[in-house]
């Protein structure tokens, strides 16, 4: 399930200012006196992701931006909508307002191939905050193998199954770009390294297993988000288009 959150902001500033710490933050606040209220001190996965906010851009009076969250918890999104609406549609992103102009409630199909719409990541050395990239690791088969492991605990945590399955999470793979996402929390700097793929297929699962299961996992991939650090915004996943042959 899916919020679209459409807003504009109440003053001119740079792009920059609203990080992903700023956005985490936003979706916690929003959450106070709901069922989800200690969702932050919880140990553990949090079972939600969002987006990039969209357009990129300078923030400017009057023009809007969007800001998609997902979550396989329905009560969840709904709990964020109510938040808007007990705020009045005004909230704050550090120091900056902002009116909300429209919510939209939807969901998405998973449809054989991702296209992930934030930096995937997954840790190398989590002492040492060793990200994996292309450059630094350019090993297929341990981004295959992490991304694997990370799903089913995840998949397994929140619907408390024991689900597995033999082979790749992916049977193709389309790379784009190493990227490096900067924030900052608690006064400190904080840069996390992560892979951007222009295609993630699974297509071969869903036609040689065709279990319901399987549906289920990767719809739930599609709404959790892939890899680490989700509840801040990495691994954030839509359905590829796929171009019909003529």
């Amino acid at each position: 399930m899916r919020l679209m959150i459409e807003f504009t902001p109440l003053s001119n500033f740079g792009f920059d200012y609203v990080d992903k710490h700023k956005v985490q933050s936003f979706i916690y606040y929003l959450l106070r006196g709901s069922d989800y209220d200690d969702l932050h001190k919880r140990s553990g996965f949090k079972f939600f992701c969002f987006s990039d906010i969209f357009p990129i851009g300078d923030f400017v009076v009057g023009e809007r931006k969007r800001l998609i969250v997902s979550s396989p918890d329905s009560d969840f999104i709904d709990a964020l909508a109510e938040g808007i609406v007990d705020n009045d549609f005004v909230f704050e992103l550090g120091s900056k307002g902002f009116e909300v102009v429209d919510l939209k409630k939807f969901d998405l199909e998973p449809n054989g191939v991702f296209i992930s719409g934030s930096p995937v990541v997954l840790h190398i050395d989590n002492r040492r905050s060793l990200y994996f990239t292309m450059r630094r690791k350019p090993d297929i088969m341990f981004f295959l193998e992490r991304v694997k492991d990370n799903a089913l605990k995840k998949f397994n945590a929140f619907y408390g199954s024991d689900f597995f399955f033999e082979g790749p999470i992916f049977d193709k793979l389309v790379f784009k770009k190493d990227v490096a996402t900067v924030f900052w929390k608690d006064g400190k700097k904080i840069t996390v390294l992560g892979t951007v793929w222009e295609e993630l297929s699974y297509v071969r699962n869903l036609r040689r297993d065709g279990g319901r299961e399987f549906y289920k996992f990767y719809k739930f991939i599609l709404d959790a988000g892939l890899g680490e650090k989700n509840s801040l915004g990495f691994g954030f996943l839509n359905p590829k288009k796929i171009k019909k042959r003529t």
